[in-house]
């Protein structure tokens, strides 16, 4: 391979980092803010446990387990980022 090649592949596999870096970034952002709606919601169903009728309950529990699949979901996002760019990111 030539030299040029062998540039053009790390010029790509740095933009490759840097995109990845700010995609992380972005979704550890998110993460955080679904991970405070989650409280807000867990605090929420607590409140209303003794007061709500069933389809409250129901409905609340159901937005607290679509919050927890979704930090699941962003925490699967952000392990597969830090595997793939790990090796580029060590050496920063």
């Amino acid at each position: 391979m030539s030299n040029s090649g062998v540039l053009g592949q790390t010029a790509a596999g740095s933009a490759d980092a840097l995109q990845g870096g700010y995609f992380r970034a972005m979704l550890v952002a998110e993460r955080g803010t679904a991970a405070n709606d989650l409280l807000k919601a867990r605090a929420e169903l607590t409140r209303q446990a003794n007061a709500a009728g069933a389809l409250v309950l129901g409905r609340l529990h159901d937005e607290v387990l679509a919050k927890e699949a979704q930090l699941d979901h962003l925490d699967a996002l952000i392990a597969a980022l830090d595997e793939r760019f790990a090796e580029h990111w060590a050496d920063d």
